[in-house]
């Protein structure tokens, strides 16, 4: 048994460059955590402070014996998913990302104006896609792969002088065509001499 010295654990923040990637589904998926991501995949902006809250969701059944103690306990729901709060409100990339590329029309910056989105709300959820979340924490190195993320818009920041515009999206991994609904790839950063 090892003594507990630290070096497995760790925090998360965003690697360099972004944290927060999504492609449209079927992308080419990256297999390591340093996998050049394919050039279809998007930065989504920055991310409230809290970062990414992962959750899991498990229900099971108890099955009763005659005698009342349990005699089996049935998996009957399992789901994985993950929230985020995303600032990037004048981006481009989440606002086609919320309300669909079709959606939002973009014009480009003028020596008269800034760069222009006009945006129609249609109701409804961003289509599925893949997401990436990469993250560090000193040398360490940990990527997880959405292959079929269903997600959804559940609020708006409030639009406040003291609050930045914002949209809270739960991320929800959906089983993909090899049955999985998440991929992690981790790098202890820990190099041999």
């Amino acid at each position: 048994m090892g003594a507990n010295t630290g070096v497995s654990v760790a925090a998360s923040k965003p690697k360099v460059g972004g944290g927060l990637y999504q492609a449209p589904l079927g992308t080419p998926l990256p297999t390591t955590e340093t996998t050049t991501l394919n050039a279809a995949f998007k930065a989504l902006g920055p991310i409230s402070q809290e970062g990414i809250k992962p959750s899991r969701d498990t229900s099971v059944e108890k099955i009763k014996e005659w005698d009342g103690s349990t005699l089996a306990s049935l998996l009957t729901d399992e789901s994985r998913a993950f929230e985020v709060v995303l600032y990037g409100y004048f981006d481009v990339e989440v606002q086609q990302w919320i309300y669909g590329v079709s959606n939002v029309t973009v014009t480009a910056a003028t020596a008269a104006a800034g760069t222009k989105m006009a945006i129609v709300d249609k109701g409804g959820k961003p289509d599925n896609c893949v997401v990436v979340i990469d993250m560090r924490h000193d040398k360490k190195v940990h990527r997880v792969v959405i292959p079929n993320a269903d997600c959804v818009v559940t609020d708006e920041g409030q639009w406040a002088g003291s609050n930045l515009k914002s949209y809270t999206v739960t991320i929800e991994a959906i089983k993909d065509a090899s049955g999985n609904r998440v991929y992690e790839y981790l790098d202890d950063g820990m190099k041999t001499a």
